[in-house]
């Protein structure tokens, strides 16, 4: 009875050894639009009992390069490229770890690593040094991807859709539309750091919008150059009606004495 609890102790302080250990979850590989910002999805974990935010300290810094700070609570620390630019986006004391880059310039690549100094202890600290970021510039924003008909139909609904995907959720883009019409607005998650912007315009069109075009307009943050906008143009079909479509009307002749053998009749008229 004793080595057999001798050995789950043992199997349970090894599960508990693994469980607790310094690990980062961050995207090694991230885009992010120049003039615009991203934001560097982060979470970890620590050896030691969950502290709150203020017994939590967060810097990240170049890779192989500890004195190239990007991000300190003391900004004095910060390198003056950065100064201004970098905040934490979450919680630290919810083991959030996210930076957000703001005005990213094309020399912004990296990589850059998170590093963890806990108040607990002095040996409480680590350097993700094997887990860090690199980012990929887009030095000018695509256009809009517009999807829609080929051509709609008079007096249907038509959809319009409009889209495009991003990198910093704390700043997402604007869509618009050049006409009116019933409009509905969307951002998703798509994982591992990317989100999309979506608008649905719904109209009914009329002959009149035959041969015009719709615009979709995207607006960044930050002094963004690209292509913003996309169109396509309008095709209208006349509505047409199935050839054995018939209206039916109803005929009231009054009987007269001149005429004694006139009655209510229904005829049929047959839509050409």
């Amino acid at each position: 009875m004793i080595l057999v609890f001798s050995l789950k102790c043992k199997i349970f302080l090894c599960a508990a050894v693994l469980a607790d250990v310094w690990k980062v979850d961050v995207e090694v590989n991230m885009e992010a639009l120049v003039s615009s910002c991203v934001v560097l999805p982060c979470n970890f974990t620590y050896p030691a009992q969950q502290q709150p935010s203020d017994r939590i300290r967060a810097i990240w810094h170049k890779n192989k390069k500890w004195d190239d700070i990007l991000f300190h609570r003391d900004s004095t620390l910060i390198e003056d490229n950065f100064k201004g630019r970098t905040k934490l986006i979450g919680s630290l004391g919810s083991l959030s770890c996210s930076l957000e880059i703001d005005e990213v310039k094309n020399t912004d690549s990296g990589p850059y690593c998170f590093r963890v100094e806990l108040e607990t202890a002095p040996k409480d600290k680590y350097s993700f040094v094997d887990n860090c970021v690199s980012i990929r510039m887009i030095e000018e924003a695509p256009k809009p991807v517009l999807e829609a008909e080929t051509s709609v139909l008079e007096g249907e609904p038509a959809v319009f859709k409009c889209s495009v995907r991003y990198t910093c959720p704390t700043y997402p883009p604007s869509l618009t539309w050049s006409r009116s019409g019933n409009i509905i607005s969307s951002y998703k998650d798509l994982g591992h750091g990317n989100w999309e912007a979506e608008t649905l315009l719904t109209f009914t069109p009329t002959k009149e919008d035959s041969h015009t075009s719709i615009e979709c307009t995207v607006t960044y943050h930050g002094n963004v150059k690209g292509e913003m906008k996309a169109s396509r143009p309008v095709f209208v079909k006349a509505k047409s009606y199935d050839d054995d479509y018939t209206n039916t009307a109803d005929l009231n002749v009054e009987i007269s004495e001149e005429n004694p053998t006139c009655q209510k009749k229904t005829v049929d008229f047959t839509s050409g």
